[in-house]
């Protein structure tokens, strides 16, 4: 042993160039049988001091690779290479060369087990996270196999060994497969997606038995689920290429509402636009609430026709029209009144439980005006061109909003959002979408729909959650026989009484019961309401207790069941039997006291 004056220290060396230079076999031991010994020669090795067995070694082989190696004997030694902090296994490799993360038995060539949570550099994760992947230049897990394989390569959930789910990769089919238990429910081929069927031929097919929802059979129901309120649904925009060069552009488009607001009520609207020849998707279909079809033509006759449920041509109306047909339409909440637009300068109506035009309800500053809305309230917006107008329930022209800066197109699409205060337009061959404050006219939002080249066009717009606003209160003035104040089966209406509607600012308004005691005013306004009848001679209230309803529309609802009832009872002045006798009763009784007294004054 030699030590420098610098204090390196050399055993078999007279050079030593280290603070400890050790030239030879180095062993390392306590000496006593039930301990290992480290021994360096061409690496480190681990061996039992009992017998001088190798029980494993790290070695550096000159080839930049370091091996690590355990070789446990017959019945003794390591069997395993164990990784510890603070005397607790965190890894280990077993003698088949399975890897265990938090578990000294995988069942795997890597078995990661975690049951505290983990902690990233972005944060604590949740609970049990088992494997983390963070890098800022991506990460990913690669599954490497042999061309035309068929096995599947994937990840697997399971619990206590029984398959729950899994996404697997089948080389020799080039498909994806997402499984839920041991049942395969989508394959993705080629970008073809199949669920229920594992050869889908279109980008989305879909097999399943049909199931009874809300009376219909269905293989697949979407459900918006957006606050109840009139108007509320989703709907589709179709479309595909147009020319040669693969440009494209909407060609049809699907949409429902709901008509009320009101809870339990059902009714519903389902609308059709779809693209006629030459550019414009004016041709426009509704759905009302009994199933009835209305259709908008464009060109043709351009009359408005209506089909019942089956198919059947009801009506053709042969509605007035100025530069095209009626192909922009939208039915009022009185579900008769039929407002549309003829790309001209006029707002016009048809009255389709009448089969009778009706006046013109306003006319625009400048033409073509396409698509519109009806508004709570009764009022328009309108598309025109180079402007959208907002119109009051008279006609009157209340609001105009210039097309938006920079916009080089024409405005042709228009629809209301959920919000109730504001509405969306577009620029036709522009593909520019806005959406424009009512009140203000700021513009909130702008949207670049283009797809793949120069020219777009964008001929409708479809907003998930869309509603027209239209407020209705309605009832039945009725014959209460009994006095109840419940209106039963077999109670009449009656027919020529006056009912009065105020709102909140003393505005009031009347409408006089038809033939079977029904009312209604349409084309309200969100407010406050007060509903009260102007009774008869002869009859005496007994609905509602007290005699009026207050009614808040919100969203444009249609208020029902409004209803009043009253008992005929004789002519004021002719008093009843049983008045007569109260009468007499109190007479007498008046008259003994008047005795009484005199009697008293005798005395």
């Amino acid at each position: 042993m030699r030590i420098e004056p610098e204090g390196n220290v050399g055993i078999g060396t007279a050079a030593p160039g280290k603070k400890l230079d050790v030239a030879g076999v180095t062993r390392i031991t306590e000496g006593t049988a039930n301990q290992y010994a480290l021994l360096y020669e061409d690496g480190l090795h681990f061996t039992r001091v009992s017998d001088g067995a190798e029980t494993g070694l790290i070695d550096y082989d000159g080839a930049n690779r370091i091996t690590i190696n355990s070789a446990g004997g017959a019945g003794a030694g390591a069997t395993r290479i164990d990784f510890q902090v603070n005397s607790g296994s965190k890894m280990m490799i077993d003698n088949e060369g399975d890897v265990g993360i938090g578990t000294v038995s995988p069942a795997r060539k890597l078995g990661i087990q975690s049951s505290a949570g983990s902690t990233g550099n972005t944060g604590v994760l949740n609970a049990a996270t088992a494997l983390y992947i963070d890098s800022t230049a991506g990460g990913n897990i690669e599954f490497l196999a042999d061309a035309g394989e068929a096995n599947s390569h994937g990840v697997m959930w399971s619990d206590d060994g029984a398959q729950r789910g899994s996404v697997r990769y089948y080389h020799n089919t080039d498909r994806l497969v997402l499984r839920a238990g041991a049942t395969d429910t989508v394959h993705i081929v080629g970008g073809d997606v199949g669920i229920g069927t594992n050869n889908p031929g279109q980008r989305l097919e879909i097999h399943s038995s049909s199931s009874l929802v809300n009376d219909g059979r269905y293989n697949m129901v979407i459900f918006d689920d957006t606050a109840m309120d009139a108007g509320v649904g989703g709907g589709l925009i179709l479309g595909g290429k147009y020319t040669d060069a693969g440009l494209q552009t909407t060609l049809a488009n699907i949409w429902c509402e709901k008509e009320n607001n009101t809870t339990n009520n059902i009714d519903g609207q389902l609308h059709f636009g779809t693209r006629e020849n030459g550019g414009t998707l004016g041709s426009d279909m509704m759905i009302d609430s009994s199933g009835n079809v209305y259709i908008g033509e464009a060109d043709g006759n351009r009359d408005i026709k209506k089909f019942n449920a089956a198919g059947t041509l009801l009506f053709n109306f042969n509605v007035a029209t100025e530069s095209r047909g009626s192909d922009w339409i939208d039915l009022a909440a009185d579900q008769t009144t039929m407002y549309y637009t003829s790309e001209g300068y006029i707002i016009k109506r048809f009255d389709v439980s009448t089969n009778t035009q009706l006046t013109d309800f306003a006319t625009l500053p400048e033409r073509p005006s396409y698509a519109l809305r009806i508004l709570s309230g009764g009022g328009v917006l309108v598309a025109s061109s180079q402007h959208c107008y907002r119109l009051d329930s008279t006609g009157a022209l209340v609001q105009t909003y210039a097309k938006p800066v920079g916009e080089t197109s024409f405005l042709f699409a228009l629809n209301l959002d959920p919000d109730g205060t504001s509405f969306w337009t577009a620029g036709y061959s522009s593909g520019n979408v806005y959406k424009i404050d009512i009140a203000t006219g700021t513009v909130m939002l702008t949207i670049n729909t283009k797809l793949d080249g120069p020219v777009n066009t964008l001929a409708g717009l479809t907003v998930y959650g869309e509603k027209t606003a239209l407020g209705s209160i309605s009832g039945m003035k009725f014959n209460d026989l009994d006095g109840d104040g419940i209106l039963d089966a077999g109670e009449p209406g009656l027919k020529g009484w006056t009912i009065e509607l105020t709102d909140s600012s003393g505005t009031l308004v009347t409408t006089t019961t038809d033939t079977n005691g029904n009312y209604q005013f349409a084309l309200l306004a969100d407010d406050d309401y007060k509903v009260s009848e102007v009774n008869q001679l002869g009859w005496t209230q007994t609905a509602p207790t007290p005699g009026t309803y207050s009614v808040t529309i919100v969203g444009g609802g249609d208020e029902t069941n409004v209803d009043f009832g009253n008992m005929e009872r004789p002519i004021s002045g002719i008093p009843l039997f049983s008045d007569i006798l109260m009468l007499l009763s109190l007479g007498l009784i008046a008259g003994a006291m008047i005795i009484q007294r005199r009697r008293k004054a005798n005395n």
